[in-house]
């Protein structure tokens, strides 16, 4: 099979099918199977959804099955602009504040893919992110011409994204790396009505503890001094990619949305996490919460006065969560300000402005 790997059209998948498993052959449906003709690995597709609202299914990366979640904009055409999120170090694609994101971005016209990864490993998450920004066109058509594409995430997942965008930015600068990214397999599972909320099936809060980030680029000291960079920490294995294998499939990092960025580890406010975010060239937009144990006031000032060109948008009192504990009032303001400055974001992003990315 030369050239890409045409969309196979099947039977919908049952509604009530498992969002972890799939659902390939659902109620009354049937299943087909190709090869991707450069991974040479088989996937399945249910029918995408033809009305505006969402698709839900999972993706294979290497023996994991990886739960999947594409926001659809109603009554529009493919769009070269995506945004692709996931969670932190507990939870899944519905945690905390990416439900919001994925509505706003919705409502602006692009297309948004969350993803679930139970991984505490940024480098092994990166490799996932990476793998479904490669195989998005087969996953529906409003993805068919995504080529740019906005990285994101909250805490776990803030980290996730900055380290696809740097990792890419490397390769870049490095001629890019080949587009094959392992072994992968598509499900495809359920269509229907997008939801601008949604909760989290491991609703447990993330610690944010772990650093198992392997080959990820690391800070050494918390004082603004030298920092160990590394661009080969997204690869999981003797024999893959490079770090970043986009490059040469077409696709481009255009931004990055990082919620809830842990400033620094956990009980450690001197040993502020500079890199990678204060070393990328793209559009940020970050969101913050005011009394974020991850990001103490002293720590987070610190770091933002490195991000001159960041777009910032505070939460008074918001948590690691972006949520103040007993206040309804404030979080609905909190999630209606996330969502206008995405949305803003995204304009400026379509319009070729976007504002500027980290610095020194």
């Amino acid at each position: 099979m030369a050239g890409a790997a045409a969309l196979v059209g099947l039977a919908p998948a049952a509604r009530g099918a498992s969002r972890a498993g799939g659902a390939g052959a659902g109620a009354g449906g049937s299943a087909a199977e190709v090869l991707h003709p450069a991974s040479r690995a088989a996937y399945t597709l249910a029918s995408p959804s033809a009305a505006p609202g969402f698709v839900e299914g999972s993706l294979a990366v290497d023996g994991t099955s990886i739960p999947f979640r594409l926001e659809l904009p109603a009554g529009a055409g493919p769009s070269q602009l995506a945004l692709i999120l996931t969670h932190g170090s507990k939870g899944d694609l519905s945690g905390g504040e990416l439900p919001t994101y994925a509505a706003a971005a919705a409502a602006a016209g692009v297309p948004c893919l969350r993803f679930t990864c139970s991984s505490q490993s940024v480098a092994v998450r990166a490799r996932v992110m990476q793998t479904l920004m490669l195989r998005a066109r087969e996953l529906h058509p409003a993805l068919a011409h995504a080529a740019r594409w906005i990285v994101g995430g909250r805490s776990l997942g803030a980290r996730t994204a900055a380290q696809v965008a740097y990792d890419c930015a490397a390769a870049g600068a490095a001629g890019g790396a080949p587009t094959s990214s392992g072994s992968s397999s598509v499900t495809g599972a359920t269509g229907g009505v997008a939801r601008s909320s949604g909760s989290s099936s491991g609703s447990g809060r993330e610690s944010n503890s772990s650093d198992s980030s392997s080959g990820s680029v690391t800070n050494s000291s918390g004082n603004g001094g030298s920092s160990s960079v590394s661009s080969g920490g997204s690869g999981s294995g003797e024999g893959q990619e490079p770090a970043c294998s986009i490059g040469r499939a077409g696709l481009a990092v255009a931004g990055a949305l990082l919620s809830a960025y842990p400033a620094h580890p956990p009980s450690k406010p001197d040993d502020i996490r500079y890199e990678p975010i204060v070393s990328l060239r793209v559009p940020l937009l970050i969101a913050h919460g005011s009394k974020d144990p991850y990001s103490t006031p002293a720590s987070w000032a610190r770091l933002r006065a490195r991000l001159p060109g960041a777009a910032v948008v505070e939460v008074p009192g918001g948590d690691h969560w972006l949520h103040v504990e007993g206040d309804d009032e404030a979080n609905a303001a909190a999630a209606a300000a996330l969502g206008a400055a995405l949305r803003e974001f995204l304009g400026r992003l379509r319009s070729g402005g976007g504002g500027g990315g980290g610095g020194r």
